[in-house]
């Protein structure tokens, strides 16, 4: 499958490259520049299409282990929210043990666990455990970001492109 949605995105990607974008010289800058937005999607999706599924399976262990790092700091304070992490913590266990589930799935599950960690933070500012939490989420996300670099670097934004490992690095799969 993946090898024929490659060949797609190749035979795509060469007619854009070589027949619609050199056509659309003469046109408006915002159609070459839509273009060119389409080109440089076409082409994320073709390199990170072999690494998809690893690597949102990969963010949703990783999340899996710091929500659930959440849900125990604030459980004391907010009791319903750390069993509303747990369970959706439950639910990324299971996804990860469907063999069938796609990397839609996963994102699923992470956009989730992102929501429940975001209302922790807000339900526990001005509490006891408001900077441990504060800590523990830019900790968290420090570790993350690479892993997130890497996996946006072929839009080629990134100011050190350079300092980040491969993508078959941060797609390997360690379960926490």
């Amino acid at each position: 499958m993946i090898q024929l949605t490659d060949t797609q995105l190749q035979v795509a990607l060469r007619a854009l490259n070589d027949v619609i974008a050199p056509a659309l010289q003469e046109s408006d800058s915002h159609v070459i520049e839509q273009a060119h937005l389409v080109i440089a999607t076409l082409e994320f999706a073709k390199q990170r299409l072999p690494h998809t599924r690893r690597f949102y399976r990969q963010e949703l262990l990783y999340f899996i282990d710091y929500a659930s790092e959440v849900a125990a700091l604030v459980a004391a304070e907010a009791d319903i929210l750390a069993e509303e992490i747990s369970d959706q913590c439950r639910i990324g266990q299971e996804e990860l043990q469907r063999p069938e589930a796609e990397a839609e799935d996963y994102v699923i599950v992470v956009r989730r666990l992102r929501e429940l960690i975001s209302s922790a933070v807000e339900r526990t500012a001005g509490s006891a455990i408001e900077a441990e939490l504060s800590r523990l989420v830019l900790e968290r996300l420090k570790r993350f970001l690479p892993h997130q670099r890497t996996w946006l670097l072929p839009f080629g934004l990134d100011p050190a492109p350079d300092d980040l490992p491969a993508v078959d690095q941060i797609v390997e799969l360690q379960q926490s």
